[in-house]
């Protein structure tokens, strides 16, 4: 916004019994608690202050996104993807969502690259390699990161794929099946229940000659 523009109140909507949503020249602009409103006069229809609105928006709500990023972070990881749409929950402007989320990068508090390792580590024990890859990019992380991560984890000659090998191995023995005098049909469906969790053709018949051969 230049210098001569006008910050008009449009519109003001309850968001709860403390806070209130502030429309100015028709957008949504932030939002403040109630006491905050009747501090700065602020109603609808009428302008607001410049120097008012650069108060707001340059100290009171940065200040407010870093303490709201830093709880949301005090019990659980987030991606940087799931803790900005947090922060646009709470109706935080865009400029204070990035500064939110540059001051808590800085100390580390986010790394999308930490979350990915410990996330491909946890769940590989019980989720294919596809299947971690889809979850992971449904929490916004970026496609090459994960794959690159995937790529580590799997490559390490302490996990390769038999991890994936082992879990398959415990999900046939979790059906009940046995392996070596299993009917075409069965073994027909099996095989889709496990390529359906995401899990290759070829290492899914790897373990069930491994089984057979035992």
């Amino acid at each position: 916004m230049d210098n001569d523009e006008i910050y008009l109140v449009t519109e003001i909507v309850e968001i709860n019994k403390k806070k209130r949503r502030i429309y100015i020249n028709y957008d949504s602009a932030f939002s403040l608690y109630v006491g905050e409103v009747r501090k700065y006069k602020i109603k609808k229809d009428l302008p607001i202050d410049k120097e008012i609105y650069d108060e707001i928006v340059n100290e009171i709500l940065p200040k407010r996104a870093k303490l709201r990023a830093m709880n949301l972070l005090k019990d659980r990881d987030l991606t940087e993807h799931s803790l900005r749409g947090k922060l646009k929950e709470g109706y935080y402007p865009e400029d204070s969502i990035r500064i939110a989320i540059e001051y808590v990068k800085s100390y580390g508090y986010i790394d999308d690259r930490r979350y990915a390792q410990n996330y491909v580590n946890f769940k590989s024990v019980s989720k294919s390699r596809y299947q971690i890859k889809n979850l992971l990019l449904q929490k916004g992380l970026d496609k090459d990161l994960i794959s690159e991560v995937c790529d580590e984890y799997y490559e390490n000659s302490d996990n390769n794929e038999n991890s994936e090998s082992k879990l398959i191995e415990k999900l046939i023995s979790k059906r009940k099946v046995d392996i070596i005098n299993i009917t075409r049909e069965d073994k027909s469906k099996l095989l889709g229940y496990l390529t359906r969790r995401g899990f290759r053709i070829d290492l899914i018949n790897g373990v069930i000659s491994e089984i057979v051969n035992k």
